[in-house]
């Protein structure tokens, strides 16, 4: 895994001649922390339920509990680094996840694992939130553009490799494997914070924390280029996160594909984006952040169409072929690609006084609709593929109107 990392990171020097190679290494492994610790663990759950010998759900809570400690602690982390500095809350916050991680190791009821898993998801907010802001303390312009494109493709990477990953180590050394590969990610990212990440931001006391976090929040909310963008990257999560919940189900249920599969039928769909986030990355030197959301959202309005269309079939009675599915996420992460990356730049540039709680808010937005989107997929699944393709319709539509509703092309 390292030494793709290694290449990767010489490559991006090419173009940022600033940075050492370990310090984009850093970056990459800090931001996508929570997908690896998010993703890896579903094929463990199965086994965890035999193990702890409880109901499926409570297991399940080990991802449910992780995304709400995820959620809760972005605005705090943010607010904190903006006031003490990076690096300091980016050691503790590394530490404490990575003391956490190696608890639930040991943890030896499943009551005990939700509440460990819960506090993790907290500590684990530092890596996206502050290696965030470090890009934006670090970068300007396009060289924002640039990085921005190449961390959010990390975390499709992430995203892609750990159910793999996930479903590779359960099978050889058990259910606990998980969560031991979430202790030594922790541990490697912290001894690649201390070597290889210097300060990047001022620390700023001179508020009490109280008028801070108001005109940090009035600063954010009233820049209507940042308010946007962060609504068209949390709408695309919204409809991402209907892939990430209903798509093995789906698989399982609708096309009778056995379980084994889902990881790489989900390793698909997250390749499609990939694919197209690497176009964007090639493409951001030449054309404007926005123009590359315009481009993207074409890709959401074609969805749309198509969704609509799908869902009529179905509705019809008709049977809905997986090559059909899959054209429709086609379209959708193709779209993405373009939109993600540069969305996520737009909302960081003009706020580089208060990065930390830019990035906060791009993250808790960010998270709270996809959350949505889940529940929502979650809810009227009826083990037919229409509840996933209705709200990847409607975060499709919602991203493309305030794209092309807002920004030039």
């Amino acid at each position: 895994m390292i030494c793709p990392l290694w290449y990767f990171t010489y490559f991006v020097q090419g173009f940022m001649h600033s940075k050492s190679a370990t310090f984009y290494i850093t970056l990459i492994l800090t931001i996508s922390l929570s997908v690896i610790a998010i993703d890896s663990i579903i094929p463990a759950i199965p086994s965890m339920t035999l193990a702890f010998q409880t109901d499926p759900g409570l297991s399940q809570l080990t991802i449910g509990l992780y995304l709400a400690g995820y959620a809760l602690g972005q605005i705090p982390m943010g607010l904190l680094s903006d006031r003490f500095g990076r690096r300091p809350v980016f050691l503790i916050g590394m530490t404490g996840f990575t003391l956490l991680s190696v608890a639930t190791v040991f943890a030896d009821t499943i009551s005990q694992l939700l509440v460990i898993r819960f506090v993790q998801g907290v500590a684990g907010t530092v890596g996206p939130v502050v290696a965030r802001a470090v890009a934006r303390d670090t970068h300007h312009g396009k060289d924002l553009d640039k990085l921005m494109a190449i961390l959010v493709t990390s975390l499709a990477a992430g995203a892609m490799i750990a159910p793999i990953l996930g479903t590779l180590i359960v099978s050889l050394f058990g259910w606990k494997a998980p969560l031991i590969l979430n202790a030594v990610i922790g541990g490697l990212c912290l001894i690649l914070l201390l070597t290889s990440l210097p300060e990047s931001h001022r620390p700023n006391r001179d508020l009490h924390p109280w008028v801070q976090t108001k005109q940090s929040a009035l600063a954010f909310f009233t820049n209507r280029q940042a308010l946007v963008a962060s609504f068209v990257v949390s709408f695309t999560f919204f409809a991402y996160f209907s892939i990430a919940t209903g798509l093995g189900s789906i698989l399982v249920d609708y096309y009778h594909y056995p379980a084994h599969v889902v990881g790489w039928g989900f390793a698909l769909a997250v390749t499609f984006y990939m694919v197209s986030a690497q176009v964007c990355r090639f493409r951001i030197h030449r054309q404007s952040a926005e123009k590359l959301m315009h481009q993207g959202s074409l890709f959401y309005l074609l969805a749309v169409v198509v969704a609509a269309l799908l869902i009529v079939t179905l509705l019809l009675g008709a049977q809905l072929s997986v090559v059909a599915l899959y054209g429709l996420l086609l379209l959708f992460l193709v779209g993405m690609g373009h939109v993600f990356a540069p969305a996520s730049a737009v909302t960081m540039q003009p706020l580089g006084h208060i990065a930390g709680f830019a990035a906060s808010m791009l993250g808790t937005l960010q998270m709270g609709l996809g959350t949505l989107g889940a529940s929502l997929t979650a809810v009227f699944y009826d083990q037919t593929p229409i509840s996933l393709i209705g709200v990847l319709m409607l975060g499709a539509l919602f991203s493309a109107i305030l794209i092309r509703t807002h920004y030039r092309s």
